[in-house]
């Protein structure tokens, strides 16, 4: 997995970057754990648990 950033990550999704944040904004103290940091890039790790617990589709998109 990449880091990517927000918008991409919500588009790989299929969702607006502000639903993502919403979710992301929900789901705060696991993602800060994880390396979330604002106005960053979302890392790598952060990027891998957004795919495995929202659904996001990142396979053969580029980053």
């Amino acid at each position: 997995m990449k880091a990517m950033t927000r918008t991409k990550l919500a588009e790989c999704a299929g969702v607006s970057r502000y639903t993502l944040n919403r979710y992301i904004a929900a789901h705060l103290d696991e993602l800060t754990a994880l390396g979330l940091r604002p106005r960053d890039r979302l890392s790598p790790k952060v990027v891998e648990w957004i795919v495995e617990n929202y659904g996001a589709d990142v396979e053969g998109q580029k980053t």
